[in-house]
């Protein structure tokens, strides 16, 4: 009977680890579309394009505006900034949900 409960808790944990990297790719995902978006100018006048990049930046969280990049003017470039700042966040999102993966022994 013990080795059944093993079993079924190695299978939950496996389920909850596909579970949270497919997740974290997914928010990977929409914040690197969303960042692409915004670099080519998309989201101004496309309403679907304006959603995934509303939805990257509540996403990418803390890290929206993190670093400050700058044309050679020296004025801030919003596109170049979003595609690193978001490109750092969707990386984040990766490494936790390979993170928890490995921690939960999938």
């Amino acid at each position: 009977m013990a080795t059944m409960a093993t079993g079924h808790g190695r299978s939950s944990r496996a389920l909850l680890a596909a579970v949270t990297v497919m997740s974290t790719s997914l928010c990977a995902a929409v914040i690197a579309v969303g960042a692409v978006l915004v670099a080519v100018g998309l989201t101004a006048d496309q309403p679907v394009a304006s959603l995934v990049a509303d939805l990257a930046r509540s996403l990418a969280g803390p890290l929206d505006g993190w670093l400050t990049v700058r044309t050679d003017a020296g004025v801030p470039d919003a596109e170049r900034m979003a595609l690193v700042n978001w490109g750092l966040a969707a990386l984040g999102y990766l490494v936790v949900g390979r993170a928890v993966q490995r921690l939960l022994g999938d």
